[in-house]
């Protein structure tokens, strides 16, 4: 059961187990009204102080092992509805021209690989899947409703915000960046396409090698710092 829930019963049974004492339970029911406000409110106080920790480490953990979600891009407060797709290598890299092809063309296409993007009710969204060089799908972006695969083999580990996404392959290595804004995408990843073979996809200038993958974004593990930022600069 998701801690969201078990911490909406808990404290239903909580309440419960305070009316239930302080109305029925000698001498407890004897006490006047603002005693028993008293009472509930230092006992409801300690008892969260002492869940504290543990909720916090098991609500990262869950929201850690999370395999889907979805991209949203944050609200600068201006209209982008006009404006062509733009791709951005990475945080700080260069971008293509912005995108003036047709809707349903993908930008860069290669093998059975894709980076499609496209606006779509004034926002934009992304298309686009990372495989390993056993073809096994690493993670899958549908239109910014993201999936990673539940294998260890063959992604370790990944984390995400509300607008961003980094994801490991099965060793460890970052193959999969991206961060949804209002007028672009900033994107980074990584093409396996055959054992032995060079890998293929884009990356921004000095944040990619074979050997380490792409530069992460995240802290790791993200059991540990779900949604959590590095601090070195990118």
């Amino acid at each position: 059961m998701p801690i969201a829930a078990r911490l909406i019963l808990w404290s239903l049974a909580w309440l419960l187990v305070l009316w239930v004492t302080l109305s029925a339970v000698a001498p407890f029911r004897l006490f006047a009204l603002p005693v028993k406000v008293f009472l509930s409110t230092g006992l409801t106080c300690l008892l969260v102080a002492s869940l504290w920790s543990w909720t916090a480490k098991t609500w990262t953990e869950e929201k850690a092992q999370t395999l889907k979600g979805e991209l949203i891009a944050g609200d600068d407060g201006r209209d982008h509805s006009t404006e062509l797709p733009v791709l951005q290598f990475g945080p700080t890299g260069a971008s293509l021209p912005p995108w003036s092809g047709p809707v349903d063309t993908p930008m860069i296409q290669a093998y059975y690989d894709k980076i499609l993007i496209k606006r779509v009710n004034g926002k934009l969204e992304l298309t686009t899947t990372v495989r390993d060089d056993n073809k096994n799908v690493i993670v899958d972006v549908d239109r910014n409703h993201w999936t990673v695969s539940p294998e260890k083999s063959v992604s370790w580990d990944h984390n995400y915000t509300k607008d961003s996404l980094e994801v490991m392959d099965g060793k460890k290595r970052i193959v999969f960046q991206v961060k949804v804004l209002p007028d672009r995408i900033q994107l980074q990843q990584e093409w396996q396409w055959n054992k032995g073979a060079p890998s293929g996809g884009i990356s921004q200038e000095g944040k990619y090698t074979e050997k380490e993958g792409i530069k992460p974004i995240f802290k790791y593990p993200s059991e540990e710092f779900w949604s959590q930022l590095g601090t070195s600069p990118y």
